[in-house]
């Protein structure tokens, strides 16, 4: 974690400011997004955050403070700039690691991190965070705009196999 770019895990101003001047560079359109922008990778593991040295104390914390933050500052952005959302998407790129969820709840390959979003949305105080956006938009983005995503490099097979029989409860 870049302390500069979100100072104790907290992308909010990163996000605002990243999209508020993309905006300026032409990923708006009119008051939209531009059409070639279809989704929004927000951060791509960020599992690994809760190993790091500045994640004190070390803790899942990090990594859902992290990808709470980062959708708050675009849906801010989004805001200001008076940009509807339209069909833009909302992602987090999760590792295929064995990782327990914030709330406990799962523990399996990428799936950790789908709850991860759920819980933190639900009580973003599991994650140390605060979301500067309503609570209320933030639920309605999540719902209508988020994407569950993970990244590896393992055969579609396998994460059929390890994903799809518990996915419907995400």
């Amino acid at each position: 974690n870049e302390p500069s770019e979100c100072p104790g895990y907290d992308c909010f101003d990163t996000w605002k400011n990243a999209t508020l001047k993309g905006f300026e560079l032409g990923f708006q359109k009119e008051d939209a997004w531009h059409p070639a922008v279809a989704t929004l990778i927000l951060l791509n593991e960020p599992d690994f955050f809760e190993h790091a040295p500045k994640c004190q104390p070390s803790g899942a914390w990090c990594r859902v403070k992290a990808a709470l933050s980062a959708m708050d500052g675009v849906l801010a952005a989004e805001n200001e700039a008076g940009v509807k959302a339209g069909r833009v998407k909302l992602t987090v790129t999760w590792s295929f690691a064995m990782t327990t969820s914030i709330d406990g709840k799962v523990n399996g390959p990428g799936i950790f991190g789908f709850q991860d979003m759920v819980a933190g949305i639900a009580d973003p105080s599991l994650a140390h965070y605060t979301p500067r956006t309503p609570q209320a938009d933030m639920e309605e983005a999540f719902k209508s705009r988020w994407v569950h995503g993970l990244n590896t490099q393992s055969p579609w097979s396998f994460v059929d196999e390890m994903v799809s029989k518990v996915y419907d409860q995400f």
